[in-house]
């Protein structure tokens, strides 16, 4: 039997960064999919553009859905994994927001210290992360104004671990910053192997076993629930949620008078847990403009996994939640069409429970020969957001040190440990608390 000190459960944007600060003990991550090189898609030419590589997912090779939807179209469509050496650390856009303060009062004190004071008498872990990611761009910065007003909203430009790449650009992954993990690739976990009410190593779905003494979940939130459930040491379903998003898109001719291109961003507090993401795409024939509202889904008793079935479900509160969102998306729209010498219609939005009339429709065709200068609104389901969270929650499923209670050296990475997901994109926290978790495996 293989063994190591310590086998990290998937090869996405957590599982590496485990990978990548963990000192002094004997790592092996094993990761489903293949080693299909560490290239983002974004700066590799392709004959599928990475649009629609990302929005259309039968196009990628590496899509993965390993659960079932008991309520579709939730958790079902776009909504999975991308099964290889990197994940969706090779997609993602380096959105890099932190959450917000009014979501971080659900969290425990002293990782909330953590995150956003100090870390063990040093800087905090988010300012860490962020003087890392500043290092990586190498002073890259994207260009254009900060401040874009639209209907009484004052967008920013959105920070973001980009830098250009190839083609065209790339996202910040372990991959890209010069680390190369010790993995078995192509290799499922099935089972946690434990002795005594501790760790003692992995099963594959082979039959082969793995020996180690401290094992960490970092295969997904939905994955996690799976593997941490295998153990029988959760007395009850786990909780999930994701994001409440919609929005809309215009396409208009080249150029007509618009914001400057690249993303901005509007963020809202805790009585609109929303935030507006203003993204500006010139292509050859269109420049496109797509505004999304992203808002955080709160848990509800009926949301949750039950491997490996997932059950989503709205509480009142998020449905009340997606109308301001539309009235919100309608004052912005109101200043956009005023820049453009639009008329300000009324926004038509889909049934959000639904999910009718989706982005992965809209957003590919408004690239088209054709730009249409009406704004065709759009909705996500829940899970499609790839923002999914709060399977194995500290507090709740967990201890402070990432450890999961009732079994001793298993230990969990990734959006899963989050007690609430807040409007933000869960990268940051992600890498962030990644660190935090080698900081005490190196210990």
């Amino acid at each position: 039997m293989n063994s190591a000190d310590v086998v990290i459960v998937g090869g996405g944007l957590a599982g590496l960064e485990v990978a990548r600060h963990l000192t002094g003990r004997r790592s092996l991550l094993v990761e489903a999919g293949p080693d299909a090189g560490g290239r983002h898609i974004n700066a590799v030419g392709a004959a599928v553009s990475p649009l629609r590589t990302w929005l259309e997912p039968d196009r990628d090779p590496y899509f993965w859905r390993p659960w079932q939807t008991a309520r579709p179209p939730h958790y079902a469509g776009v909504a999975g994994l991308r099964r290889r050496l990197g994940g969706r650390s090779l997609y993602w856009h380096g959105v890099t927001l932190p959450v917000e303060p009014w979501a971080l009062r659900s969290w425990p004190d002293g990782i909330v210290s953590d995150l956003t004071r100090s870390f063990r008498g040093g800087p905090s872990l988010y300012d860490l992360v962020l003087a890392d990611l500043d290092t990586w761009r190498g002073g890259f910065t994207p260009t254009g104004p900060s401040d874009i007003h639209l209907g009484g909203y004052a967008f920013r430009r959105t920070p973001r671990a980009v830098r250009p790449a190839g083609v065209g650009w790339e996202a910040y992954s372990a991959l890209n910053a010069g680390f190369t993990p010790n993995a078995l690739t192509g290799a499922t976990v099935a089972r946690v192997l434990l002795s005594g009410g501790r760790a003692v190593g992995v099963e594959l779905t082979d039959g082969s076993r793995i020996g180690c003494q401290t094992v960490v979940l970092a295969a997904g939130t939905v994955e996690n629930a799976r593997l941490a459930a295998g153990m029988g040491v959760l007395a009850s379903p786990c909780p999930i949620v994701d994001k409440i998003t919609q929005g809309f898109t215009v396409a208009v001719a080249p150029g007509s008078p618009l914001p400057p291109g690249g993303a901005h961003i509007w963020q809202g507090d805790a009585g609109l847990r929303t935030n507006v993401l203003l993204n500006v795409d010139s292509g050859p024939s269109a420049v496109v403009v797509n505004v999304g509202a992203m808002g955080e889904q709160l848990t509800h008793p009926a949301g949750v996994v039950r491997p490996p079935v997932v059950r989503p479900a709205l509480a009142s509160v998020d449905v009340a939640l997606a109308g301001q969102q539309r009235d919100l998306l309608q004052a912005v729209w109101c200043g956009l069409a005023d820049l453009l010498g639009l008329p300000a219609t009324a926004l038509d939005f889909p049934d959000f429970a639904t999910a009718e009339r989706t982005l992965e429709m809209v957003l590919p065709d408004m690239h088209g020969p054709a730009p249409s200068r009406t704004p065709v609104t759009w909705s996500r389901a829940i899970g499609t957001e790839y923002h999914e969270a709060g399977t194995l929650a500290f507090g709740r499923a967990l201890g402070l040190d990432h450890d999961v209670l009732g079994v001793r050296g298993v230990h969990v990475a990734g959006p899963a440990t989050f007690p609430r997901s807040g409007a933000a994109n869960p990268s940051l926290t992600t890498l962030a608390l990644s660190r935090r978790l080698a900081a005490f495996l190196s210990d």
